[in-house]
């Protein structure tokens, strides 16, 4: 299926081992138009709520319901991503953190 990643934006993510925070951006590759990260904004499990990124590789299938909007037309609230890593994993893996100004 084919829709706008902007459906997904400030929706749930989970790792395997619990809630990680919501999805704020998705980063593309300026030649291909290909994602190369989704950017998370870590709950507080995650000291700093720093921003991490997973690899898109690690995002699993998204679940819609059999009669469910098409998801760029759903309420992020509703939508849940679920990703194949631990919290750990994701918290050792790249991220931004914040500079103060």
């Amino acid at each position: 299926m084919l829709f706008a990643v902007s459906g997904l934006m400030g929706c749930a993510v989970e790792a395997s081992d619990g809630e990680v925070g919501v999805v704020k951006d998705f980063l593309f590759d300026d030649q291909t138009w290909k994602i190369r990260w989704m950017a998370v904004e870590a709950g507080h499990w995650l000291p700093g709520r720093r921003r991490v990124f997973i690899h898109p590789s690690a995002i699993a299938p998204l679940a819609l319901p059999p009669k469910s909007n098409i998801p760029m037309m759903s309420s992020p609230a509703t939508l849940k991503l679920n990703v194949n890593l631990t919290r750990d994993e994701i918290g050792a893996g790249p991220h931004a953190t914040k500079t103060s100004r």
